[in-house]
């Protein structure tokens, strides 16, 4: 059977369609139940945008900065764009991915800490932190203890004693991973997509295409690849170099076996 490669309006199109079909709340229901578009990864690398960018090139989000939203759907808002970037939002990340200011979300709540602290997220959670895997399942450990029950994700990102769920996120495979390391019992996890090894294949092909790493808009514009924040969590790191710098090694192990060899 031939494959029809489809044209960036008729992806749009289809998009459009499944979009009035399911009538969708967040971007997680729209990708769950939609049918015959590709992944929200391979969507929003094709046209470098976000969900909100979107909704805009189907005409169904106006992007105008100065749109009147209410108090709960900017709070929705602030939980969706959460869930996609896997923290919460920094001023200029919200911005960027909705194409609005900050200005209504001052006027409303006072200010930008205090509408994501009103959405029940800790805003002082960076994505890059120090602390090791262990620190960080000890930390996990005793939040949890002090609660007397498994810290949630709304918890998590709530209380300024821990870090946000995003960075447990990026550093384990799930939060099921977490809570068995840290001694508790964890529900079941879901079936991964990807095996580490094959998103490391996957970076090394990429990676010796040019001889050098690709730039983090490069990364995120490619394909080929899964998202970043994919590939940090498989890896278990906060951070895209150590990815490359695995990646290297992994490429001078295989040079240096070659030239063993001959």
């Amino acid at each position: 059977m031939k494959i029809v490669k489809k044209s960036d309006e008729e992806i749009l199109n289809d998009v459009k369609t499944e979009y009035e079909r399911i009538q969708p709340k967040t971007e997680a229901e729209f990708f769950s139940k939609a049918k015959g578009i590709p992944s929200h990864v391979y969507l929003k690398k094709k046209f470098k945008t976000s969900w909100w960018g979107l909704k805009r090139l189907i005409g169904k989000e106006e992007g105008n900065k100065y749109s009147r939203k209410t108090r709960k759907e900017y709070l929705d808002l602030l939980k969706e764009l959460t869930e996609e970037l896997g923290h919460p939002p920094c001023q200029n990340e919200f911005c960027i991915h909705t194409g609005m200011s900050t200005a209504p979300i001052y006027r409303i709540f006072g200010g930008f800490v205090q509408a994501l602290k009103e959405a029940g997220f800790n805003a002082h959670s960076p994505v890059c932190v120090e602390e090791s895997r262990d620190q960080l399942i000890d930390q996990y450990r005793e939040f949890s203890l002090r609660l007397g029950k498994q810290a949630s994700v709304n918890e998590l990102n709530g209380s300024k004693q821990v870090h946000g769920a995003g960075v447990y996120y990026l550093r384990f495979e799930s939060m099921a991973e977490l809570k068995e390391k840290a001694g508790f019992v964890p529900n079941l996890p879901s079936r991964n997509k990807y095996t580490k090894q094959e998103i490391l294949d996957l970076l090394k092909v990429e990676y010796l295409k040019g001889n050098k790493p690709l730039s983090t808009n490069e990364l995120m514009n490619n394909l080929n690849l899964p998202s970043k924040r994919t590939i940090l969590k498989y890896f278990k790191t906060t951070s895209i170099k150590t990815v490359w710098e695995e990646v290297q090694r992994v490429d001078k192990k295989s040079k240096d076996m070659e030239e063993t060899l001959k």
